[in-house]
């Protein structure tokens, strides 16, 4: 009986996969229900919610509580060789975004990671910003900055709303900037998958990155990207030696 199922979940991902194929079924449509499916192609509704979950787990199709299941958009593509804000990268992609400050605050600088990062003492002041990005109204990264005060006496947190925090960089003298960003795989904690509005211990991108600008540090940001909603691609060179 098992082996039936099988055969038959089979062909119900091959009969929404034609569907999109196809065209009858685009990025974003919602799928029909698990009984509407059920009559459709006249198998169990098990046998539905079987392939459905492939399907999911496959990254084809996406659930979205509450609403129903539909076909997962394809991921938005950052190329992590270049040097670009996230609403730049968005934006020259045509797509729409926006942040939300979460909090903002002068605190001392207390833990290891913003010390070493920033190359700060204990005690020193930082700016706190906690920021959770949309993209097309998904929440899509929950990211925390820290900035030293030193470096941004005076800084307006309203800016961010209008401007990315490089063009702000620039405005303070920073005008030439270098750095290094660190991807590495984590599991969302339930603060951030409650942020981003999915399942706590499911599988994340963490970015960490680091900025300079002659020689000063001038950022250190950790931002958690919520899964398959990002593609990282990379330009690599052959050089022989």
């Amino acid at each position: 009986m098992y082996e039936n199922r099988k055969v038959l979940y089979l062909t119900v991902i091959d009969a929404i996969n034609n569907h999109i194929k196809n065209n009858k079924l685009k990025p974003g449509d919602q799928i029909p229900s698990e009984p509407e499916l059920t009559k459709m192609l006249n198998v169990s509704r098990a046998t539905v919610r079987m392939a459905i979950q492939e399907l999911v787990n496959a990254g084809v199709l996406e659930k979205a509580q509450g609403k129903g299941t539909f076909v997962k958009p394809p991921a938005t593509q950052i190329d992590i060789n270049q040097f670009l804000s996230f609403s730049t990268t968005v934006k020259k992609m045509g797509l729409s975004s926006r942040s939300q400050i979460l909090r903002f605050e002068v605190v001392s600088a207390e833990e290891e990671d913003v010390l070493r990062n920033l190359n700060l003492n204990k005690g020193d002041q930082v700016y706190e910003i906690f920021r959770l990005r949309f993209l097309e109204e998904d929440p899509v990264m929950y990211e925390r900055t820290y900035i030293p005060l030193s470096a941004f006496p005076n800084f307006q947190v309203n800016r961010l709303k209008k401007e990315s925090f490089y063009d702000i960089c620039e405005s303070y003298g920073f005008h030439y900037m270098n750095g290094k960003e660190r991807i590495v795989p984590t599991i969302l904690t339930l603060e951030e998958s409650q942020y981003l509005q999915t399942t706590s211990g499911e599988p994340a991108i963490l970015l960490i990155k680091t900025m300079t600008s002659y020689n000063r540090h001038i950022e250190y940001t950790k931002g958690i990207l919520k899964k398959g909603k990002f593609e990282l691609v990379a330009s690599i060179v052959k050089i022989n030696l």
